[in-house]
């Protein structure tokens, strides 16, 4: 148990290094700086940097102290960066220099640009968007929930989700429940599953579909969403709005229902998520399954991008969706 435990902790951990891998792919960069910047932001004596909280500057230009584990969007705004840098130093650099120029020049520009620029940038609006669900917690109530449903997984994407706990704990431990953040995403916890099922079942081709059924066992059973998020909710716009809906849906339902959450630890695997109502869990069950049950119908109905012109059972065109999937 231990071992698997270091396992998953470890790939968290280290979520910015996969990140910038494959985003440098993607922008068509060297992987190798892309995972060095990558390194050195979650480096240990950088987060001692951080933990400290002492002022810190990158060639005399002030850097935020900013956790950078488990992050995704400021790294992939950093490669992103990084691939107009390299292109500018291979096109002013001698050939015969070449080989020393764009490393070295990449890496020295791209280090005040990743902690002193595109880090804090992202970290900066993240923080909003966890303020504003905050302040909206306190004034908006189901309206709150209903985002919290519709947002969680893009903002579990971000790394914000662990603030935006860290905030709202105190609150609710004093209070002995939560009837905002919690309830959405308990239920998000059920809009996840269903929207990978239904990929399993709705998607065309055997790669897809074989994507969707390890998508959903891998969170079934390993509480793991981060694979659904970005192997499909990122790949597929249709994916990622039944999702929001369904979440929404699910969302407000449970505070409508007055549904609260009293157990704020885990309570086993993602789908049994319903007993942190605990003497709520009638509504709060009902709130979830009508989440999950909306973006499944909206999944199977609607299909995914590329597929809703083909009948469900249809074997043709499996070529042209093994494109659409990869691209």
């Amino acid at each position: 148990y231990r071992i698997l435990s270091l396992v998953g902790d470890a790939a968290y951990y280290y979520f910015p290094v996969f990140a910038a891998y494959s985003s440098a792919k993607k922008f068509k960069t060297s992987p190798v700086l892309a995972l060095l910047i990558a390194v050195v932001m979650i480096y240990p004596d950088m987060l001692a940097i951080v933990e400290d909280g002492k002022p810190f500057s990158v060639f005399g230009i002030p850097m935020q102290l900013v956790n950078y584990t488990q992050a995704v969007l400021p790294v992939i705004l950093i490669t992103w960066a990084q691939s107009y840098v390299e292109r500018f130093f291979k096109k002013i650099s001698p050939d015969m220099l070449r080989i020393l120029i764009v490393p070295v020049g990449t890496v020295l520009v791209m280090l005040p640009v990743a902690l002193c620029l595109c880090g804090p940038a992202v970290q900066f609006v993240m923080g909003l968007v966890a303020d504003f669900i905050i302040w909206l917690a306190s004034v908006a109530g189901p309206a709150a929930t209903a985002v919290i449903g519709a947002f969680w997984n893009l903002i579990i994407a971000t790394g914000m989700h662990v603030p935006i706990y860290t905030a709202i704990l105190p609150a609710a431990l004093q209070n002995g429940y939560d009837a905002i953040l919690y309830p959405g995403t308990a239920v998000v916890a059920y809009t996840t599953l269903a929207i990978a099922l239904a990929y399993g079942l709705r998607a065309k081709d055997k790669e897809s579909r074989a994507t969707g059924w390890n998508l959903f066992i891998t969170y079934a059973f390993g509480r793991v969403s981060e694979p659904i998020i970005y192997g499909i909710l990122f790949r597929d716009k249709k994916a990622l709005a039944w999702n929001m809906i369904g979440g929404a849906v699910g969302g407000l339902l449970v505070s409508l229902l007055h549904a609260n959450v009293y157990i704020f630890t885990g309570v086993g695997f993602p789908w049994m998520n319903v007993l942190m109502f605990a003497q709520d869990i009638i509504p709060g069950t009902i709130g979830c399954l009508a989440g999950g049950a909306v973006t499944f119908a909206l999944a199977m109905i609607f299909g995914f991008e590329g597929q809703e012109k083909m009948p469900l059972k249809s074997k043709s065109g499996d070529s042209e969706a093994v494109e659409s999937v990869e691209a």
